[in-house]
């Protein structure tokens, strides 16, 4: 009986077999477009961080937002969708640093009031 020229085909089918049950990798994300309202920001600077999971059973913690650190008030800015809106933090600051910081307020409005504030990309 012959079994050799079988192994390296049955090796070929198996692995083909195996790369089929791999999880695909994950599809790059389209970033959205959110409106950052001026609301009563005087200085019309914002300054804005994102929620970042602990890994390993580490709390979590904010830190500032890779691309978005600063930003004029009531600008449209594309954000990464794998961010959830609601990971996301904005206060209003004094760029001088004279004047205080407001008080930060999470989550980023884009479908109510301010929906139509941003054109279409």
């Amino acid at each position: 009986m012959r079994s050799g020229p079988r192994l390296p085909l049955l090796a070929a089918f198996a692995a083909a077999g195996l790369a089929a049950l791999a999880p695909a990798p994950p599809a790059a994300a389209e970033p959205v477009t959110v409106f950052f309202p001026r609301g009563s920001c005087g200085s019309g600077r914002l300054e804005v961080e994102m929620w970042e999971p602990g890994r390993d059973g580490a709390q979590g913690r904010w830190v500032p937002h890779p691309s978005l650190r600063r930003i004029d008030a009531g600008t449209c800015q594309r954000v990464e969708s794998q961010i959830l809106l609601n990971e996301i933090r904005v206060r209003c600051i004094d760029p001088a640093g004279v004047g205080r910081p407001s008080e930060w307020v999470i989550g980023a409005d884009v479908t109510g009031r301010f929906a139509g504030s941003c054109p279409s990309p």
